[in-house]
């Protein structure tokens, strides 16, 4: 089963129907908050896997919002404004509902949450000597996982630095690169970059060296980062 928060002004509708509706086998709902401070308080002491967010209050952190909610957690955007709804895609929203809520628009997201983590569950992690293709120069760039250095977020772009001194650009989100790696071998420290573990040549305690470069660790992702890297 999967967890889930609600952070909303106001939480009562969505709660209820989430406990009414069919859907609710598929999803428990530990906890409704009304600010913002303190349902990302919660997260960093209890993650879950989706967030049920008023896209207004998401949208007071800016650009640090995605770093504070965290790098595993689905986002669901909720709105009175059904214009705010391309501005929830554009943060890499997994649905978007519009108030007041129905019972059917609920389970269809619901429904979207359940066949989005099947996918994960099932999908085959990228690792070692496998290929990966990317779309880049307008056609599809073939190189090996095992070549990857690290990987920089640019806009609605990431840049794919690899051994052999070569940058691969392409479309997709820090997210989405991430659901393609092995956990095990590749990890976000930063809201900015995702590193290779075996490439890593030296730790500082707010930076990590790969191919001569530091790479500056995010404030949210030190603790976690530092742990998994030493061991």
């Amino acid at each position: 089963m999967l967890r889930t928060i609600i952070i909303d002004t106001e939480p009562k509708s969505l709660e209820l129907i989430l406990k009414d509706c069919v859907g609710s086998e598929r999803i428990k709902l530990d906890k409704t908050f009304t600010s913002m401070i303190l349902g990302l308080k919660h997260l960093r002491k209890y993650p879950v896997d989706v967030l049920f967010v008023d896209i207004v209050l998401a949208k007071t952190w800016g650009i640090d919002f995605d770093e504070k909610v965290g790098q595993n957690i689905k986002v669901v955007f909720t709105s009175t404004q059904k214009e705010l709804a391309i501005d929830a895609y554009d943060m890499d929203a997994l649905d978007f509902l519009l108030k007041p809520y129905s019972l059917e628009r609920v389970e269809s997201t619901l429904a979207k949450i359940t066949n989005y983590f099947n996918i994960q569950i099932s999908s085959k992690r990228l690792e070692g000597n496998e290929n990966i293709f990317v779309r880049a120069n307008y056609g599809l760039q073939k190189f090996v996982v095992a070549e990857i250095l690290y990987i920089e977020a640019l806009g609605d772009y990431v840049n794919i630095y690899l051994q052999n001194q070569k940058r691969i650009t392409t479309r997709m989100t820090m997210k989405d690169m991430m659901d393609r790696l092995n956990k095990s071998e590749f990890i976000r420290i930063h809201r900015k970059f995702i590193v290779s573990l075996r490439k890593i040549e030296k730790i500082k305690s707010k930076a990590i060296k790969i191919a001569g470069k530091d790479i500056p660790i995010g404030n949210v992702y030190r603790k976690d980062a530092l742990y998994l890297i030493k061991n």
